[in-house]
């Protein structure tokens, strides 16, 4: 078990890890699938590419990233140590320049732990998985998708929205689109404006203008939790995200082995 601290810098959750023996700093981001290193850092460590990956970033951009093994990365008290981490590279410049960071971290090295944030101490506790979360399972949704935490939740009464938890998402709700569409046929929430919106920045880049649209949730519900009057604007990202702000109102832990998420 160990507690690795956050901060938030321009909305993104920013941490400290060792890389090859060396502490460096990462945005924490359960959304991406894969833990990935900027170009410059790859070219300054002498990383080799030997494979690539195709991959959806948060705003819908779709390209093909080359990959490269790192040898281990490490919690700064060396409690956890993961070996011949397959990580992916951003392309030079990174997309990343404007923070202070040499990368992300991903979920998939969590795949067999659990992880406690809390937004209020503003830490990640990351414990092993022989017992199951002393949580009650009124407070749990399990993930769609095994490795990622991708879960159902209910706007209204009876309307499902499938969406990723993403840390990397710094607002508490960005509606996908084609979701937008489904809900409003539905009534499910209430109309407020539409305007030019710039995305948030990810692997991709910043992205492009668009026209967005900004709702109202009189209710919508995750897991035993009911929050209201939730305002939320429409995106182009893969799944309806939802991001950090969730944080400020309780604490989420996540259960890879057993896909389990839960918020208190």
């Amino acid at each position: 078990r160990t507690e690795l601290p956050y901060r938030l810098v321009g909305g993104k959750m920013v941490v400290d890890m060792k890389l090859n023996g060396t502490l460096r700093s990462f945005i924490f981001d359960t959304g991406a699938s894969r833990t990935t290193l900027t170009g410059e850092l790859c070219r300054e460590l002498g990383l080799e590419v030997k494979d690539s990956l195709s991959v959806t970033d948060a705003n819908g951009h779709k390209a093909s990233y080359p990959f490269v093994w790192v040898d281990e990365i490490q919690t700064p008290d060396s409690v956890f140590r993961f070996k011949s981490v397959a990580t992916m590279v951003l392309p030079e410049p990174s997309p990343l320049a404007c923070f202070p960071v040499d990368g992300l971290i991903g979920s998939d090295l969590f795949k067999q732990l659990i992880l406690i944030i809390d937004g209020e101490k503003e830490t990640v506790t990351i414990t092993t998985a022989e017992k199951e979360p002393a949580i009650s399972l009124r407070k749990m949704v399990s993930f769609m998708q095994v490795g990622m935490p991708i879960i159902s939740i209910q706007a209204g009464s009876g309307h499902n929205i499938v969406c990723l938890f993403d840390t990397g998402c710094p607002r508490f709700l960005s509606l996908k689109k084609s979701d937008y569409e489904m809900l409003e046929a539905n009534s499910a929430f209430d109309f407020l404006s539409e305007g030019n919106t710039v995305g948030s920045i990810s692997v991709g880049g910043i992205s492009a203008m668009t026209v967005a649209q900004r709702v109202r949730f009189p209710l919508l519900s995750i897991g035993g939790t009911k929050f209201k009057s939730v305002i939320s604007e429409t995106a182009t990202p893969p799944y309806t995200l939802l991001g950090i702000k969730l944080l400020d109102y309780g604490k989420v832990t996540l259960d890879y082995p057993r896909a389990r998420f839960y918020f208190e």
